[in-house]
């Protein structure tokens, strides 16, 4: 059996992959303690990277306008619940710039 670890290109490929895997952490600049608005967050951002950058152009799209539409409303409405859970939770934090 080959043992990869002795290998110095292999060990320090590992390494830099922990190093980023440590560096995409994201930083909470209002400390989140509620799982639901955590959850809600992840499920909005992985759902715009979708729109952003899984699927094609509209000119090219494989997909309907229609389907495209929803997707968008879907965002817009997570985004709306994300603002009005913080703003439940800290009313005097935000908004008053």
């Amino acid at each position: 059996m080959l043992d990869l670890e002795k290998f110095p290109a292999v060990a320090a490929s590992q390494s830099a992959v922990a190093a980023v895997a440590g560096l995409s952490l994201p930083l909470q600049v209002i400390p989140l303690n509620n799982v639901a608005l955590v959850q809600k967050i992840h499920q909005t951002y992985r759902m715009q990277y979708v729109i952003d950058v899984v699927l094609p152009t509209p000119p090219q799209s494989a997909i309907d306008d229609n389907a495209l539409s929803t997707l968008s409303s879907f965002i817009f409405f997570n985004k709306m619940e994300i603002v009005t859970m913080i703003q439940a939770r800290c009313p005097a934090v935000l908004f008053h710039f």
